[in-house]
């Protein structure tokens, strides 16, 4: 048995008990209130065994127990970045939040708020006072500047005491804040407005990084924890016994027995009726008004009627299908079994008996317009369930999700547990704390007096939907300062857990449920790797046979060649596809192919993928993972023989519609191929000429073809940024609108660029016909369009009409250049986004169908009971006349009676948007308290009055995130996984590639070319390399204390404390010194500054050092200190294999994420356009606008995370007499908005942006990173040790820093390789030296016979060590060394022999893993070819040692 504290559960009962006597004394005493709190919340940590309640939640805490070793890496890797943000925020921001506007006469706070860096007096800047008179001398005048009459003045922190940079705890948790994505956008506001505008740079690369990047590693790690247990459940299952299929049989015999009334409930088309039906139901209940005409009252109600007749005598048919399909004896039993189980739609059965009863009831009930009538129409809504049946694509996209059902109601539960235990702990910590009204007056929804409370609030925290009110309310009201942090503290750990644990294993149960078994995978993979093969020739052919292809009508006019007069010995050379025909058809014509046949030869090999073709019959037939059942070029066999069969079909078609159409191949129908102009032009567009071999200089005048093409993009976008709206008028009021500028000169030069570079690329490959014309391409479309749009700039470039801003939008399309001109670029934007269009609308479709109930439901129980009076005196309606004193701004203002600002179910529209919202976890707090205020039709909101309604905003939450927004999610990164091939790969494949990542990212060593003679630089030579000693102790405590003297930094620190820091930080800038100069002299200076250990960023943190002492300005004292953190990296071991496997994949972040701010860019141009001149509203300010390209792009990145986007697009709306309509047409007079334009633009925007590009991120960061959580001790990523011993061991070989080893030093260096690279034939004891020195004796003096050595060898001790030795496994080392020699000598450079990176590549291939399972489709094939090539000079070297073997005998025999 196990002791009773080696169970996780007794541990936490233990404490559990101790923290409520410990609470239970300290309360009796009366003080210590805040350790109290603190113990009586760890006392009700016991609930923990509620995890156990369900066999579910149990195995998602085992799988949670599992994944932990590789969680508590990730979270220690987070936590580094974590450190790093916040030591530089103290550094830079500390004391911002303190500088706010005052009144220069009074000194009072201005309203509204604003936080400020200086002030202006006379129309000059002046610096901030640190206290009244008294200008600061640390800082110059930066940021945002009072306006005159007001000073910026210090006036301190704000009220919840947490909300600044001052020290390093503060400034964590706002690094936190950064990170969730929530409440960022205020923080980075006031930083702006209080330093500078360029520290939004901070807060960008905060949540960038650890959004997009560090969180989706816990995505990855428990993705791969469940392919880890889904392995193992497959092996289990394959060792059970097989399962009876008997009774399996007998229901489906049982269900084929048809009658004639059982099959016209199936007949075609009927289903498509129905669906019809539902569809014309919703209509009538979407667009139901509230006072309706008599006419329309009498459609709808006969609409109903109708509806619900038709789908109850369906219902019947299906019971009379039934009771036909009974067996005898018929009865309720049978009838039931037949309904229920044996139907080939049970569910929709009983779903559909439900819905049909509760529809009739409805319908033929005496209770209309009461709250339980509203609520039924949820049962006619959920017939949407038809519409998406109906469909295959999206029945299929549901079918499949089916396996992950349980699993997500599993996680659900334990989130359920978390949320219960967690609203326990909340009401012990922090309940009484927050008040039921602010100090304004306002209701505070969210507190911890009754469990009830803590519950909604603990749920808000879990969502994240505003959950930095909630800390801000907490911290705030909580007065001792050591609970404030306890508070913040448990709330932040609530989050992370919750949040990054708990939601992401919905995620990966999801991406999981997608994944394919892995023998399809590599039926897949041959399939691809064939479609592969004649892609270029497929984009030929479908040019070909185009039904736009003018050639097609026309009649054939071949070039006839006349020769009167032609010698009798001239011979014709003949194709040999003709001969063959001609040999095969026995004298016979040959048979003419024509463009319908080739196609259809073309379509029969792409049956691979679709049809059952031949090839597709043999690779299906063979497992690629199984030996036996032949090898992977044996199963492209059948491929090949198709391939060869239309290869040769539609080669032989091209040539012939070639001959017979001349001008088809001439571009413009002008320019042949031979043509020196149209070679010039293919030389500019793609570097070489259309024949020939391309020359050093053809790349030189492509790439500065295309260097000018960027440039002209750049000038592009700086036009665009500057030539905005609020420039256009400001000229146009001043009068200057009709002079010329710079913009108009560039934009003509862009315009003639753009035209020259469609021009060429319209010569060099054709316009539109040619096979490879330009217009086939859409990057050279939006070339064209751009070119046009550029010339009609040009003439309305201070217009102010409409038809102006859309000749704007489309250039910024120029843009896109960006993108076209990078292949990673390109890639990622066509498998992001092209070829994911039609995965995305069947999600897109599947969501607003599962939205569709919940928005009718919303509609129907809560239109226009929303509405409340300004005056919150008013009861009612009837109240709300009148005016009414409003306290805050001293003056009269009348009574209104409506509904929030930016929401309301009063029509389906809102209801849908709404639901639309809080999907995002946007904003639905406010909707909840809105609705649980609700007391009924023209009666003034009362708090908490229909507190049920929370109940269902609860659940709605919760599935909205799991079966809708994860749904989604999960979609956009199957489709990307499997677009890039990632989802086809093995487990064995992906750790192959891992591996060749992390062996590509390791360099060789730049060490001496000789072994020091000097001592001293011997010795700088040893502490640079050699690990473990008291030098690199000496370092680690440098970096340490370092560490401490940041951490320990704060504002108003006492004098004593500054110069014990000062002196901690001097000791370890002096040892970074020593340890630069230490490098500098071991390895020399060219070394130093090359080496990949960042020996540079050390040089660049000492000279931010050496400005310490040169100049005061805040913020450069601590900066090297921040910079020198990355040491840390470097020390500690797991975080330096996390980061040397991290940025092994980042190449692929780095293009989606290009191609992200690119498309970012892009909606900014059109959204100055727009909104420009829109004037601010209550939710926009001074940064959150689009009246610039900066505020714009930071306010889009905003809503790519969804930060608020919901009441900002509200702001954007505003109409007349809310603003300023322009008299005569032109948008530059007006600052209004715009009304369906906004929600168009910005769903389209924050569908690409934070549904599609922010997620398409998990799917990169889990396909590049898997390896680094995979822990198998038989598989595994070098360690760091490993990677240095080889390293050495390289520079014993490459004392010059070739980076190569010749081929004479090749049996040496494998001889001296270590594991897991050992290549040796003996081990290291029958190595001759340890032989020599284990056995060997002096060797004696009386020996007649002279003795080479000066040793004796004790034979009978060797003849018992080589006896030990096992020769079988000596003779299999020997074929290996043998195989790996002679396969180095076939794959190296003869001249200089084999690189670095290829011998590491070259030794994993042969020594971690298995070629046959771990290799690629193309790259087995070549393995195979090498392989074959290396037998082949293992015979003949094989035959050669025999054959002089042979000679040798006979010449000694012979001399015997």
């Amino acid at each position: 048995m196990r002791a009773y504290l080696r169970h996780t559960y007794n541990c936490i009962d233990l404490a559990s008990i101790v923290a409520f006597w410990i609470a239970a004394i300290l309360s009796s005493t009366g003080k210590h209130e805040s350790v109290v709190r603190l113990f009586e919340a760890i006392s009700t940590i016991r609930f923990v065994r509620l995890m156990n309640l369900t066999p579910g939640s149990f195995a998602v805490v085992q799988s949670l127990k599992r994944s932990a070793p590789m969680l508590s890496k990730v979270s220690l890797y987070m936590g580094y970045f974590f450190l790093f943000f916040a030591t530089l925020g103290v550094s830079l921001f500390k004391g911002a939040f303190t500088r706010r506007c005052v009144s220069g006469a009074t000194q009072e706070e201005t309203l509204p708020e604003r936080y400020c860096g200086s002030y202006m007096q006379a129309d000059k800047k002046m610096p901030y006072f640190v206290a009244p008179d008294q200008h600061t001398v640390l800082q110059a005048p930066k940021a945002y500047a009072c306006p005159n009459g007001q000073i910026c003045m210090t006036v301190g922190n704000p009220d919840n005491r947490l909300m600044n940079f001052d020290n390093i705890f503060s400034s964590a948790v706002q690094v936190f804040i950064v990170a969730s994505a929530q409440g960022w956008t205020d923080i980075m506001y006031i930083i702006m407005d209080s330093v500078s505008y360029v520290s939004a740079i901070y807060f960008v690369a905060c949540v960038m990084l650890i959004q997009l990047w560090l969180v989706n590693l816990f995505v990855a790690v428990i993705n791969e924890t469940f392919a880890k247990m889904r392995e193992e459940n497959d092996r289990a299952r394959a060792l059970e016994a097989p399962r009876q299929t008997v009774g399996l049989s007998v229901k489906r015999r049982a269900r084929q027995v048809w009658t004639p009334v059982a099959r016209w409930g199936h007949i075609q088309g009927m289903q498509d009726v129905w669906c019809l039906l539902v569809i014309v139901d919703l209509f009538y209940k979407v667009w139901w008004k509230v006072n309706p005409t008599k006419s329309e009252r009498r459609n709808y109600l006969v609409t109903n009627l109708v509806v619900t007749i038709l789908f109850d005598i369906e219902i019947l048919w299906r019971m009379v299908r039934a009771w036909n399909r009974c067996a005898r004896p018929r009865n309720a039993i049978n009838f039931l079994y037949h309904m229920v189980l044996l139907d080939q739609r049970p569910i929709g059965n009983v779903a559909d008996i439900i819905i049909a009863i509760a529809d009739s009831i409805m319908e033929y009930g005496t209770f209309s317009d009461t709250q339980m009538h509203r609520f039924m129409y949820v049962f006619a809504s959920l017939r949407t369930y038809r519409l998406i049946e109906n469909f295959p694509k999206s029945r299929q996209l549901m079918h499949s999700l089916k396996g992950s059902i349980p699993g997500l109601l599993s996680v659900i539960l334990t989130i359920g547990l978390t949320i219960f235990i967690g609203a326990a702990v909340s009401m012990q910590l922090i309940g009484g704390a927050v008040p039921e009204y602010s100090d304004d007056g306002e209701f505070i929804q969210m507190r911890y007096d009754t469990y009830p409370h803590a519950l909604l609030s603990t749920y808000q925290l879990f969502s994240g939907a505003d959950w930095t009110d909630l800390l801000w309310e907490a911290t705030g009201y909580v007065q001792e300062v050591s609970e404030n942090w306890i508070v913040a503290i448990y709330m932040c750990a609530f989050y992370y857990f919750t949040n990054y644990i708990l939601l992401n294993m919905m995620i990966a149960l999801i991406m999981d449920n997608f994944e394919t078994s892995e023998k399809e995978k590599r039926v897949r993979q041959l399939a691809v790797f064939y479609a592969s093969l004649n892609r270029s020739a497929a984009r030929y052919k479908r040019s070909l046979v185009s039904r736009w292809n003018p050639y097609l009508y026309l009649k054939p006019s071949p070039v006839l060649t006349k020769a009167p007069n032609l010698p009798k010995s001239l011979v014709f050379p003949m194709r040999k596809d003709y001969s063959q025909a001609f040999l095969l058809n026995d004298g016979k014509r040959a048979p003419h192919h024509s463009l319908d046949d080739a196609y259809r030869v073309g379509s029969s090999v792409g049956k691979l993928l679709f049809g059952k073709s031949v090839a597709e019959q043999r690779v299906v037939a063979r497992d690629p993972s199984d030996p036996s059942s032949g090898t992977t070029a044996e199963v492209l066999q059948g491929i090949s023989i198709v391939d060869d069969e239309a290869a040769t079909a539609w080669e032989a078609t091209r040539r012939n519609f070639e001959a017979v159409h001349p001008t088809y191949n001439k571009s413009l129908f002008v320019f042949s191929p031979d043509s020196k102009l149209r070679r010039f032009c293919c030389i500019l567009d793609s570097g070489h000429p259309l024949s020939g071999v391309a020359h050093r200089l053809h790349k030189w005048m492509h790439y500065t073809w295309l260097t000018a093409g960027l440039a002209a993009t750049m000038l592009s976008v700086i036009c665009l940024c500057t030539d905005t709206p609020i420039r256009r008028k400001y000229y146009i009021d001043k009068g200057e609108g009709d002079e010329v500028d710079w913009i108009f000169y560039a934009t003509l030069g862009l315009a003639i660029f753009t035209t020259l570079e469609v021009v060429v690329k319209a010569i060099a490959h054709g316009f539109a016909i040619a096979p490879h014309a330009s217009m086939k391409s859409l990057w050279n479309v939006i070339d064209l369009v751009v070119c046009v749009s550029l010339y009609v700039s040009l003439l309305t470039l201070d217009g102010g009409s409409s038809a102006t801003r859309f000749v704007r939008f489309l250039r910024s399309l120029r843009t896109m250049r960006l993108i076209g001109e990078f292949k990673a670029a390109r890639d990622a934007f066509y498998n992001v986004l092209v070829s994911g269009i039609p995965r995305i609308l069947v999600a897109m479709w599947l969501m607003f169908l599962l939205l569709i109930p919940c928005a009718i439901l919303a509609h129907k129980m809560w239109q226009n009971l929303l509405y409340q009076c300004s005056d919150g005196g008013a009861e009612g309606r009837t109240d709300c006349i009148g005016e009414y004193f409003h306290p805050d701004l001293g003056i009269l203002l009348p009574r209104t009676w409506s509904n929030p600002y930016n929401y309301n179910f009063d029509t389906f529209g809102y209801s849908l948007s709404i639901l639309f919202t809080v999907i995002s976890n946007e904003g639905w707090t406010d909707v909840v308290s809105d609705t649980m205020a609700i007391r009924g039709l023209d009666l003034q909101p009362s708090p908490n009055y229909s507190w049920w309604n929370s109940l269902w905003w609860v659940a709605y939450i919760m599935f909205a995130t799991v079966f809708v927004l994860y749904v989604f999610i999960g979609i956009i990164v199957a489709n990307y996984t499997q677009r890039t091939g990632s989802a086809f790969l093995t487990t064995e494949q992906r750790r192959w590639l891992d591996l060749k990542i992390q062996l590509r990212a390791i360099r060789p060593p730049m060490m001496p070319k000789s072994v020091p003679k000097s001592t001293i630089r011997r010795w700088c030579l040893d502490c640079t390399v050699k690990r473990n000693t008291w030098y690199t102790r000496l370092i680690a405590t440098a970096v340490l204390a370092n560490c401490m003297v940041l951490l320990a930094t704060y504002s108003s620190r006492p004098v004593a404390l500054l110069y014990v820091q000062h002196v901690f930080q001097y000791m370890a800038y002096a040892v970074f010194v020593l340890d630069f100069f230490v490098h500098m002299i071991g390895l020399g200076v060219k070394a130093t500054l090359r080496s990949r250990n960042y020996q540079m960023l050390i040089f660049v943190a000492l000279i931010i050092v050496l400005f310490q002492f040169i100049f005061t300005t805040a913020g450069i004292s601590s900066l090297g200190s921040v910079l020198l953190l990355y040491k840390f990296a470097l020390v500690s071991d797991t975080l330096n294999e996390m980061t040397r496997v991290i940025t092994g994949g980042f190449r692929p972040i780095l293009s989606l994420f290009w191609v992200w701010m690119v498309i970012t860019m892009i909606y900014a141009f059109v959204c100055v356009e727009l909104w420009g001149l829109t004037r601010l509203g209550p939710e926009s300010n001074a940064h959150a606008n689009f009246w610039t390209f900066g505020s714009a792009f930071l306010t889009l990145l905003r809503f790519s995370y969804g930060e608020n986007w919901n009441y900002l697009i509200t702001d954007l709306q505003v109409s007349f007499p809310n603003c300023v309509v322009a008299e005569h047409g032109s948008y530059l007079q007006t600052d209004c908005g715009h009304g369906f334009l906004t929600y168009l633009v910005f769903a389209s925007y924050n569908l690409i942006s934070m549904y599609i590009f922010v997620n398409v991120f998990i799917g990169v960061v889990t396909d590049n990173f898997q390896y680094c959580y995979q822990s198998s001790t038989s598989y595994k990523l070098l360690t760091r040790q490993e990677i240095r011993e080889f390293r050495m061991n390289w520079w014993k070989f490459d004392p010059q820093n070739t980076g190569y080893i010749p081929r004479e030093k090749y049996i040496e260096f494998f001889n001296s390789l270590k594991p897991p690279f050992s290549i040796a034939i003996y081990n290291d004891k029958l190595t001759i030296r340890s032989l020599v020195k284990r056995l060997k004796t002096p060797a004696k003096p009386s020996d007649k016979v002279v003795h080479p050595l000066s040793y004796d060898l004790n034979i009978s001790e060797l003849q018992r060590a080589l006896n030990e030795e096992d020769v079988r496994q000596a003779s299999m080392n020997r074929r290996l060394f043998n195989r790996i020699y002679q396969e180095a000598l076939l794959i190296d450079d003869p001249k200089h022999g084999m690189g670095f990176t290829q011998m590491l590549i070259f030794l994993a291939r042969n020594k971690m893993v298995d070629p046959n399972a771990n290799f690629l489709v193309e790259e087995a094939l070549r393995y195979r070819d090498l392989s074959d090539r290396v037998d082949d000079a293992l015979r003949e070297k094989y035959v050669q040692g025999l054959m002089e073997t042979v000679i040798r005998r006979r010449k000694f025999l012979t001399a015997q």
